[in-house]
């Protein structure tokens, strides 16, 4: 039962973390170089 909650946990996990870190790429990039 936990292995399959997992199995389903980790995929949202790490889609999330991307999601997360691109925004802050994004962000970032917006900042160094302001048009």
């Amino acid at each position: 039962m936990e292995y399959m909650f997992a199995m389903g946990l980790i995929p949202s996990v790490f889609l999330l973390i991307r999601q997360i870190s691109s925004l802050v790429l994004y962000s970032e990039n917006k900042k160094s170089s302001p048009t």
